[in-house]
């Protein structure tokens, strides 16, 4: 644990430990908890086995680590950890107000207002007219519909 929580590069540990006969759980508990008060927010916990291991868990609640009662809601809010993170970096990238300069709001109302007015002729333009005879009186399209090269 003090190995993985010492390499910055490891990021988040989840601590997942099944009693056995050899070990307590509670002694593996109190030997943890110190390494683990060292590094807040870095280690999350599941112990299996409910009664058998709930001087332990509770060692750790107490040392501030999350518990979790299952595997699958461990991984889970270990996935939503990695998921804040990544998106916390990616926040990181997006550019600075300052460094785009001050938001010319009223030029980009122009542009929309010419788009919104364009869409708006060009749907009328395409109701009322057969857009492939005006593109060929223009020589952009020869009678069949296809294109012809022009300079």
């Amino acid at each position: 644990m003090e190995t993985l929580l010492a390499d910055r590069g490891s990021g988040a540990v989840l601590f997942m430990h099944a009693p056995t006969a050899i070990v307590r759980s509670e002694d593996i508990a109190r030997a943890c908890a110190p390494i683990v008060k060292q590094t807040p927010g870095r280690v999350m916990a599941c112990w299996l086995g409910d009664d058998a291991v709930a001087d332990a868990r509770r060692t750790f609640e107490e040392a501030g680590v999350p518990d979790y009662g299952t595997p699958e809601e461990a991984v889970r809010a270990f996935g939503m950890l990695a998921t804040y993170r990544a998106n916390q970096a990616l926040l990181l990238e997006a550019p600075t107000a300052s460094e785009n300069g001050p938001a010319d709001v009223a030029t980009a109302r122009v542009h929309i207002e010419f788009h919104q007015a364009l869409g708006h002729e060009l749907h009328h333009l395409a109701q009322h007219v057969d857009v492939g005879s005006l593109l060929g009186e223009l020589g952009r399209c020869d009678s069949s519909g296809g294109h012809r090269d022009f300079l």
